[in-house]
This record gives structure tokens, sequence and C-alpha cells, in this order.
């Protein structure tokens, strides 16, 4: 695959710093490359960045769909109660 549809195709996955900063470099990378050693470079960092995004390595916080798991006013603010 080359690198401008891996670069697209890492966009699409989603908001995450970790990847975002990886498409950076790659881009970056792929502006100062001097020989196709240096593509390859900037392929395999994606590809790993991207991997590890995959494997739940990259940051999932813009995931979170119902984060009010630390909401305790059910409870009053107490950090135990007979609320179930």
């Amino acid at each position: 695959m080359n690198l401008y549809k891996l670069i697209l195709s890492a966009e699409e996955m989603g908001p995450d710093a970790a990847l975002e900063n990886a498409i950076a470099q790659a881009k970056n990378m792929f502006d100062q490359a001097s020989s196709a050693a240096d593509v390859e470079s900037a392929i395999t960092a994606l590809n790993n960045a991207i991997a590890a995004f995959q494997q739940g390595s990259g940051d999932l916080t813009a995931m979170g769909q119902n984060m009010s798991f630390e909401d305790l006013t059910s409870q009053d603010g107490n950090q135990t109660s007979s609320v179930a």
C-alpha cells in the first residue's frame, strides 16, 4: 500500500492523538525523504501506529459514550453508599 492511501485510511479511523501524531510524522518523513528507504520507513512507522491503535493502545477517551461513571451525585458525593 502506498503512503498516501495509508494516511487516508488512518485518518478515517477516528480522532486519536497518537494516530494523528503518527500521521503528521509520516507526512514529515515523506517531505524530507531522499530515497525509497525513507518512504518505507514512514510507511512502517505509520503501520505500527495503526496496529497500536487497533490493539487498543491508542487514546480511547473519544470513544466513551457514557462517561458518567465518575458522577457521584446519586450518592450525594459519598464514595460508598447503599445505592447499587
